[in-house]
């Protein structure tokens, strides 16, 4: 009888491990996502507020709040052509993850494989009605206990 006992804390011990596992993913992945949905705050704001070299300064202070690495350099790179040479864009105004696929946590990055749906915006404010649903691979790092965004590809 003792045995079946031990045997049963030891088996809700690592099904409890486990399942604590999973939960710090998903804080990973809220994390993950917040940083997405500031991204698209950031850029909102350049894309359609007044376009001035200002505003170019500040939007490349406020993601290096958010994103590090190649992505910086890749939105910073975007942004700026977009600066000088303006046009008619869709309006993004929020990400959710849908679900993660695959995920890898470290102490000094996260590397998630996620299914994001995008909601766009069409002439203004109507929603178009199948929003994005796409696959991604996101990376991140830790620096000074905070996550920034380093790299976000589309998975074909």
């Amino acid at each position: 009888m003792k045995n079946v006992i031990i045997y049963f804390f030891i088996i809700t011990f690592i099904f409890s491990f486990s399942y604590l596992e999973q939960f710090d993913s998903v804080n990973e992945a809220n994390q993950i996502e917040e940083l997405l949905n500031k991204r698209i705050d950031i850029i909102n704001a350049f894309l359609y507020g007044d376009k001035d070299l200002e505003k170019l300064e500040k939007l490349e202070k406020d993601l290096s709040k958010i994103e590090d690495e190649k992505l910086l350099k890749t939105d910073i790179d975007i942004l700026t052509h977009i600066y000088h040479n303006p046009t008619d864009y869709e309006r993004t105004t929020k990400v959710k993850i849908n679900k993660v696929k695959e995920i890898q946590v470290t102490k000094n990055s996260v590397k998630m494989l996620a299914n994001l749906q995008w909601t766009i915006l069409a002439n203004g404010d109507l929603p178009i009605e199948t929003s994005l649903i796409k696959d991604y691979n996101i990376s991140c790092v830790f620096k000074d206990k905070k996550m920034y965004l380093t790299n976000m590809e589309f998975v074909k």
